[in-house]
């Protein structure tokens, strides 16, 4: 996210803040916030990702992150096998999956 871009979004959620009376909704706003942020990120990150398995299989990645995974089933989640896998993913993201 641009520097400008984050720092708008940040005056917004403050300004936002002012306004609230009550405990309870500050923590209602917080969550609402890194929610936003988050979202916000993720698809930033998500424009950057040329490969449509990849970008499949981080999606399965991110709404499975309460659960154990297994290369297999992240790679079944993209469509090609684990081997195919990666070797996309390592050469395209510095790192293994796994």
């Amino acid at each position: 996210m641009a520097a400008a871009d984050a720092y708008d979004l940040s005056d917004a959620y403050i300004q936002r803040m002012d306004g609230c009376d009550s405990v309870g909704a500050v923590h209602s706003l917080h969550t609402q916030m890194m929610t936003d942020y988050t979202r916000r990120m993720a698809e930033i990150q998500k424009e950057q990702v040329i490969s449509k398995p990849i970008l499949r299989a981080m999606d399965y990645v991110d709404n499975h992150l309460h659960a154990a995974m297994t290369l297999t089933e992240i790679a079944g989640s993209g469509g090609p096998d684990a081997d195919l896998f990666v070797g996309a993913v390592h050469p395209g993201g510095g790192h293994a999956p796994v």
